[in-house]
């Protein structure tokens, strides 16, 4: 995390899916442009987690081990695959708004919104409480997909240059 100084003309801008989160800062550049910086990011831990920690039956196999006879009560029971990926994304989004409490002193008072597709952004109220309105220091929650952008790319998106009209 790094300290910023204040600034009443800087926003900053958080850009979110199921695997990553990003935080930027938002000053006024040359020529109407805005000036965005990377500061702190994070991933998702969590991603293909349960994968990782149940033993298949090919591994037993390949460890010498003995098959199971193949009745389907032998089969492991497990979740489905949509729902371990929607665990994963909710963790994740519980772990962001941890991380933003982090970056809270970073931030302070100056405004904050958020970019995130539908799915996660409907994650992310849920952890954030869903703050339209209720809270003036709440960030504003927006559906964009916009992970995929670098900082100059980020810049001249019309979802941001509209939010940044300096």
């Amino acid at each position: 995390m790094m300290q910023q100084h204040s600034n009443p003309s800087r926003r900053y801008v958080v850009t979110a899916d199921g695997s990553q989160a990003t935080l930027y800062s938002c000053t006024p550049g040359t020529h109407g442009r805005a000036r965005v910086e990377k500061l702190d990011s994070v991933g998702n831990t969590h991603l293909d987690e349960h994968e990782r920690h149940r033993p298949t039956l090919l591994d037993a196999a390949r460890r010498g081990h003995a098959m199971p006879s193949m009745r389907a009560t032998s089969f492991p029971h497990s979740a489905s695959q949509g729902h371990e990926v929607e665990e994963e994304q909710r963790r994740f989004a519980h772990d962001v708004k941890n991380w933003l409490g982090r970056n809270r002193e970073v931030v302070g008072a100056a405004p904050l919104t958020i970019f995130a597709p539908p799915h996660f952004l409907g994650l992310l109220r849920h952890q954030l409480g869903d703050p339209a309105g209720a809270n003036p220091g709440a960030p504003d929650l927006r559906e964009c997909e916009l992970t995929h952008l670098q900082p100059n790319q980020l810049a001249e998106h019309p979802a941001v240059r509209s939010l940044l009209a300096f």
